[in-house]
């Protein structure tokens, strides 16, 4: 007996072309120490074998492209692997296949189908075999076999071999055939009764299948329509035919509110559990015409109207609600449901909140509203200021050639009163138009509030007492006296409306420091220097629900047709674009405090009734051409010039004007034309002139500051813009100005000649 030495892990090479048998072979191999691969037909196993030799090879019989004897012979024929040890995989159902199994040199033989164990045995033994053939020190005259786990010699030659496996497997074929027939026949029956049963089964599976199909879809469309009135934003509501609460979606509870899900009848009508001087009930929503103050009868109501048969759609009511206690416009819709006889069985509803829509629409209507008052207000401006232009020139004019004192007070009360009317014009369109250039300059608190007191005291009522309480010593603040006269109009007008049964109004002005800690304490403040305008009331006070919104545009709590809302949002835009900020202290039922903070110039010095010396202004003969519809600010201007050292002509349109200028263009210094003329406007008149002769300075004079393209007036030159109203100073100013600038530009300066060759 001959002792072997130990190898490295059995290599097995499986082909096999059924993935789940390939699979089941490699498991149960997996069970000793070996190396497995796999391939699928013959020629992928003499593929891999180039570089994997094996020390068994199992393989099919039956595989496409290369099958199971084939590859024994490749094998076998091969210098370098005829000793590898093949065994076929076959059913055996023909004893010829073990004669061609002898024939292409395989080693064993697996029947199908076959125990794990018996597979195990039979590949132990065929390795066992193999190394025995291959020893060095095998015997050359005899055949050892390890069999049973014993050695044996057989001294027999191979015919005598090959004839005693044939007899030895010859009745077990025939068995294995018989078997297999057998097989092929239950194979048969059981094919038979499984087609039967799939068929049997498949016709159930449809049935079942168009069942539950059925239910699926009549299920997505109740879940489909349970998601669309759940996800609606108008709210829905079905009520029976005896007023009882059906269904109400998300929406209508958030409308209607969750109480009314108890409710015996939805919508009510008057409010039955309500008798006289008894308090209605919170949860029950209560409703009313558009008007919203008439309540909605009972017989008017879309649910009671559906419910007699009579549909209504997109009704127009106000409600208010548990939700929403201040009320809220709804548009209702109901509709009556019908069976299909036709008979009434209760009614669906539909709510939708349009108050936003509303709120959106009255807006749209105050901006046009708006916006007719101010054009309006600008044909008013203009023609007011037309009027005022000469009563500021002509009593300036006034004073210079009066002594009495007594006709001086007078002139200077025209005047003043004239500069007055001017301000309230300015602050009428920045009213009505929101807009509105700022004239910033250094101001003096008081004097503002001083003047102020003056109107109010004369336009409010004797129960609403005024007094002032001001610092002496204020620092200037720079900014728009209009504006801010317009801010301390507007508070105190709130202030008076707070107080209907009267009270006190106090105005203070004071000098503050913020420092960066007060600063970072407070929500609107900023270190610096301020003069503190405070405007305090006697009144009701203000609710906090006001206080969020009441810098919101067109937001007010007074009545229709008594308030813009747009008060207390001018008032902070105003008081933002000086740099300041706006503090609030209230108190319901003892008052309001509004606290405007102004960043003050401390080192600044407001020059009182200090004007710069208008002989500065004199002229020196020049020519100054002035057009204007308006014969007094005409004639004013013209003797102001005059008056001045300068020589003028006049125009009463720019036809005119034209005709004149172009005989004289040579000897213009300068034009003054108003904006807006009859026939010809002033930009087409000096476009117009700037064709006949360029040698010439421009301004042009307007009463409506929206009117004016600044890119237009550089187009044709103009340098210069008089306000009206304007007075002596502001036109003196101008008109230096543009001979100034012609100066620099080369223009037309005057001598005798020039006088005598003038065509007027």
């Amino acid at each position: 007996m001959t002792t072997y030495a130990s190898r490295e892990p059995i290599r097995i090479l499986v082909a096999e072309d059924s993935a789940t048998q390939r699979a089941q072979l490699c498991i149960v191999l997996e069970k000793i120490d070996c190396e497995i691969r796999a391939v699928s037909n013959g020629r992928e196993a003499l593929a891999l074998m180039e570089s994997f030799e094996p020390d068994l090879v199992l393989t099919d019989v039956n595989m496409p492209e290369m099958g199971g004897y084939d590859l024994c012979r490749e094998v076998k024929k091969h210098p370098r692997l005829n000793k590898v040890a093949v065994i076929l995989v076959t059913t055996l159902s023909d004893p010829v296949d073990v004669i061609r199994g002898l024939e292409s040199g395989a080693d064993n033989f697996i029947v199908k189908p076959f125990q794990e164990e018996y597979l195990l045995a039979r590949v132990r033994n065929i390795i066992s075999n193999r190394e025995l053939r291959t020893d060095e020190h095998r015997m050359e005259v005899a055949i050892q076999i390890v069999f049973g786990g014993q050695r044996f010699v057989i001294n027999s030659d191979r015919l005598q071999i090959l004839n005693l496996l044939l007899s030895s497997y010859e009745t077990a074929v025939q068995r294995n055939l018989a078997l297999v027939q057998a097989q092929d026949e239950l194979r048969a029956l059981t094919e038979t009764l499984e087609r039967r049963v799939e068929a049997r089964t498949a016709e159930l599976r449809a049935e079942s299948a168009k069942a539950a199909a059925a239910e699926h879809a009549v299920q997505k469309q109740a879940n489909i329509l349970q998601s669309v009135i759940h996800s609606m934003g108008d709210g829905l509501v079905v009520v029976s035919m005896e007023h009882e609460l059906v269904m109400m979606n998300p929406a209508a509870i958030k409308i209607l509110g969750a109480q009314c899900i108890s409710l015996e009848a939805l919508p009510p009508g008057p409010d039955p559990a309500v008798g006289e001087g008894a308090t209605p009930d919170p949860s029950r929503p209560s409703f009313f015409k558009a008007d919203r103050l008439t309540p909605l009868p009972a017989e008017a109501n879309p649910i009671s109207m559906a419910l007699k048969g009579q549909p209504t759609s997109n009704v127009e009511i106000f409600a208010t609600t548990e939700p929403h206690p201040e009320g809220i416009v709804l548009s209702v819709t109901a509709q009556p449901i019908r069976d299909a006889q036709g008979s009434l069985g209760g009614v669906v509803v539909a709510l939708r909140d349009i108050t936003s829509q509303k709120q959106m629409e009255n807006h749209i209507l105050r901006n046009q509203r708006m916006d007719s008052i101010g054009s309006l207000a600008g044909g008013i401006a203009h023609d007011l200021n037309n009027v005022l232009a000469p009563i500021l020139m002509g009593s300036e004019l006034l004073q210079m050639s009066q002594t009495d004192p007594s006709s001086l007070r007078i002139i200077d009360t025209i005047n003043q009163s004239a500069r007055r009317g001017s301000r309230l014009i300015k602050q009428l369109m920045t009213f009505a138009r929101g807009t509105g250039d700022a004239d910033y300059e250094l101001l003096d608190i008081s004097l503002m509030i001083e003047e102020s007191l003056k109107v109010l005291g004369q336009t409010f009522p004797p129960n609403v007492r005024l007094r002032s309480e001001l610092f002496e010593g204020l620092w200037p603040v720079n900014g728009d006296d209009t504006q801010l006269d317009q801010v301390l109009l507007n508070l105190c007008v709130n202030a008076r409306d707070a107080m209907p049964g009267g009270g006190f109004i106090t105005i203070s002005a004071n000098n503050v420091v913020i420092d960066a800690l007060q600063a970072s304490a407070r929500e609107q403040a900023r270190p610096g220097a301020f003069v503190l305008m405070s405007v305090s009331d006697t009144g009701s006070g203000i609710e906090p629900a006001v206080l969020e919104r009441m810098y919101e545009p067109f937001f007010t709590t007074k009545p229709p047709g008594k308030g813009t809302g747009l008060g207390l949002s001018t008032i902070l835009g105003i008081v933002r674009a000086h740099g300041g900020f706006i503090e609030v202290h209230t108190e319901i039922g003892h008052g309001t405090t509004f606290d405007v903070y102004l960043p003050a110039e401390t080192d600044g010095h407001i020059p009182h009734g200090e004007k710069r010396c208008m002989e500065l202004y004199r002229g020196n003969d020049e020519l100054v051409l002035i057009v204007d519809d308006e014969e007094a600010i005409r004639n004013t201007a013209c003797s102001t010039l005059e008056l001045y050292g300068y020589r003028v002509h006049t125009a009463e349109d720019g036809v005119s004007a034209i005709a004149w200028f172009a005989q004289n263009h040579q000897h213009v210094t300068c034009v003054l034309t108003d904006m807006t003329m009859p026939h010809l406007d002033g930009i087409s008149t000096v476009r117009t002139l700037r064709k006949l002769g360029r040698n010439f300075t421009a301004a042009v004079i307007s009463g409506r500051e929206e009117s004016i393209d600044k890119k237009e007036l550089e187009e044709i030159e103009v340098t210069q813009i008089l306000h009206k109203p304007f007075d002596v100073q502001a036109l003196l100013r101008t008109v230096h100005a543009l001979v100034e600038e012609a100066q620099l530009r080369g223009g037309a300066m005057p001598s005798a000649a020039d006088a005598e060759r003038l065509v007027f």
